[in-house]
């Protein structure tokens, strides 16, 4: 039995290893061709649920030292299970540059387990609360859902729905000035996004593992 592991371990090792090296090759041919930031913009690089996959882990973190971000947001959903177990995912997830800062908005897989090892690691686990780094304002709040590990039974960690949580975060935006607003679940999105004159210049969500968007925000005084 040990041995069998050992080679079924050995040769997952290996499909990685060649994926990653087929990957990485294709980005290196592609880094003239990375959008570069003007004088006035801020590179942001944004990702959501991970789900603890070690070999997309890796491209990002090869992808965030060629490109250089300013910042790096995640919208949660970064383990599996938010077991202690998972400690390696997150720590594979926060090998980016040194000083840049790394906020996320954790999602339903996520635990406070999760949060705790993201914050041993560096990363700024976002609770509610405008976040200043790089220039930005940043605000975002845990997910209040919460997957029961091994199962697809959810359970509310919290009194608040994920409309409550979007519209918490609109009123609290509205009241100190934000240019992003971070969440897990497009439930919470959507709150955001059809509120008057949202009040963020970016708003970003995961949840779907499907891409929605871009759609531009658009305030009545045309900016």
């Amino acid at each position: 039995g040990i041995k069998g592991i050992r080679l079924l371990s050995a040769r997952q090792q290996r499909a990685v290893k060649s994926y990653v090296d087929s990957a990485a090759g294709s980005l290196s041919t592609q880094l003239d061709d990375l959008p570069k930031p003007g004088s006035d913009e801020t590179m942001i690089l944004g990702f959501s649920d991970l789900h603890c996959n070690q070999t997309m882990a890796e491209l990002i973190s090869r992808l965030a030292h060629a490109a250089q971000p300013s910042i790096v947001l995640s919208s949660g959903d970064d383990t599996v299970n938010g077991t202690a177990a998972e400690r390696g995912c997150v720590r594979r997830e926060a090998a980016i540059p040194d000083g840049v800062p790394f906020l996320v908005a954790t999602g339903n897989h996520d635990s406070d387990v999760t949060e705790a090892q993201m914050r041993s690691v560096g990363m700024t686990v976002l609770d509610g609360q405008v976040v200043k780094a790089a220039g930005l304002s940043v605000l975002g709040d845990d997910d209040p859902e919460h997957n029961i590990p091994f199962s697809v039974d959810r359970v509310r960690e919290r009194p608040e729905s994920e409309e409550e949580l979007g519209q918490r975060l609109v009123e609290t935006a509205r009241d100190k000035h934000t240019d992003v607003l971070l969440v897990h679940q497009p439930v919470a999105a959507r709150v955001i996004m059809s509120a008057p004159n949202p009040p963020a210049a970016l708003v970003l969500w995961g949840h779907y593992h499907a891409q929605s968007g871009p759609r531009v925000i658009m305030h009545d005084d045309g900016s």
